[in-house]
């Protein structure tokens, strides 16, 4: 009996117990398993060995997904028209603009859904050659001109180099009395070319085109030109077979600084796009747009390597999941925008496509009005 009873006092008085452990008892060897073979040592050998192929699937995944072909998005045919003038393009032309400006105001979205401010003043800024020319002619780009191309030569450290092609209705007489008071003027085969001013030179192809120049030499070589743009040409024909609507709008721009450039002004306003789209790194970019009662969009950037694309691409994915899902400085129909982005990557490039409709455009405007 007075046993139990110290047996139960030592129970209640666990200081009283530690004071009765020896003093000589030695530590356990570091070595040991203190948990007594409940988890046996070859079934943590396993567990690593799990780790490790889970870890080389993810890699073995990830170089799969990098290096393997997606099927491009059946993309329009170039008219038989576009591609002729295209012919007489100025030679290394790094950047190219297509605007089917009949198509377009044939579209539901530019007749219910452009403001009429704006469509009179696109592309009326005098201080570009077009906006000169246009108020020189007298006439309304938006309403006037039927088709618009651009192409520039753009090369680092050289004089830049520009070539506009006009397709519409235009006044004959005006033309006559520019052509009456032009600086100076060239030959190329049955066509003359004026200099209107210091860096803007003119041509009358036919009744319903006009072209416009920098310089006099590439203005004659689309009036009589000395090579084919589609048989001398390697860095440009390969992004327009990449363009997937060519009936409303589209460029392409190969050259890094022109595709950085335009990226981050696509971006300006989302900070987050900037550093996570890695667009330092693209070396080539398409767009294209297509309006119906909304718009419908394609892009491709087009990066050095397939590795950067992947980096790119995961980073890209991350933002826009977040942006869709937690951002709480996007608004609603931001975040409904973003959620309408879709894009895979294919070797070097991610290949962007989106569908915006009118309904949630109109959201968009009314979000930025309010």
């Amino acid at each position: 009996m007075p046993e139990d009873i110290n047996n139960a006092s030592s129970a209640e008085n666990p200081e009283d117990a530690s004071q009765n452990v020896p003093e000589n008892l030695e530590p356990l060897p570091a070595t040991s398993d203190p948990m007594a073979g409940m988890f046996p040592k070859k079934g943590r050998g396993i567990g690593a060995l799990i780790f490790v192929i889970c870890v080389s699937a993810l890699f073995g995944y990830a170089a799969l997904l990098a290096n393997l072909p997606r099927e491009r998005p059946p993309a329009d045919e170039l008219p038989a028209s576009v591609r002729m003038r295209l012919s007489g393009l100025p030679l290394n032309a790094n950047v190219l603009v297509y605007l089917g400006l009949k198509e377009i105001r044939q579209s539901e979205f530019w007749q219910t859904f452009v403001p009429d401010s704006l469509k009179e003043q696109l592309l009326a800024d005098t201080s570009t050659a077009i906006g000169r020319f246009a108020n020189l002619m007298q006439f309304n780009f938006a309403q006037d001109v039927d088709t618009a191309i651009y192409a520039e030569v753009n090369q680092y450290g050289e004089i830049n180099t520009s070539l506009a092609i006009l397709i519409g209705r235009f006044n004959s007489a005006r033309f006559k009395h520019l052509a009456a008071t032009a600086l100076d003027s060239i030959r190329s085969g049955d066509r003359l070319a004026y200099q209107l001013d210091t860096v803007l030179w003119c041509a009358k192809v036919s009744e319903s085109e006009l072209a416009l120049s920098s310089h006099a030499d590439v203005l004659a070589n689309y009036l009589q030109p000395r090579a084919n743009f589609w048989t001398t040409d390697s860095t440009m024909t390969p992004l327009i077979e990449r363009v997937q609507h060519k009936s409303h709008f589209w460029l392409a721009l190969g050259s890094a600084r022109w595709a950085f450039g335009a990226m981050r002004g696509l971006t300006t306003g989302n900070q987050d796009m900037q550093g996570m789209g890695n667009i330092r790194n693209i070396r080539q970019l398409v767009l294209s747009l297509r309006l119906t009662d909304g718009i419908e969009g394609q892009s491709e950037w087009i990066y050095e390597n397939r590795a950067a694309a992947f980096f790119a691409g995961g980073l890209i994915g991350i933002t826009l999941w977040v942006t869709k899902n937690f951002s709480q400085r996007q608004s609603e129909s931001i975040k409904r925008i973003v959620g309408a982005i879709e894009f895979k990557q294919n070797l070097e490039a991610l290949m962007f496509s989106a569908n915006f409709p009118k309904a949630l455009l109109e959201e968009l405007r009314q979000s930025k009005q309010d």
